[in-house]
């Protein structure tokens, strides 16, 4: 089956992994702090979709260049800061 997929949410998923684990915060277990996080900071990058597996493979090659990593990161903790400031039923 070919699904449309947008990388970047992939991405922003598995690094926010990280950058939650630094940060003490009594809600950052919660789903929906996580969402919000996760929807400000795609907001913020750019889209990355793709169909098939050669796709993904292709955009995993761009995730080893370190400023990529980088960017991604800078919006995660952009977006942790927003939704730590202003929690919606957290």
């Amino acid at each position: 089956m070919v699904e449309l997929k947008n990388y970047m949410e992939t991405l922003v998923d598995e690094l926010m992994v990280n950058v939650l684990r630094d940060y003490d915060c009594p809600y950052k277990e919660e789903e929906r702090f996580k969402m919000d996080i996760k929807a400000i900071a795609l907001n913020n990058l750019p889209t990355m979709y793709y169909v098939s597996h050669r796709g993904e493979a292709y955009n995993k090659v761009k995730m080893l260049e370190p400023q990529f990593k980088l960017s991604i990161i800078q919006e995660i903790v952009k977006a942790v800061e927003i939704v730590r400031k202003n929690p919606r039923g957290h």
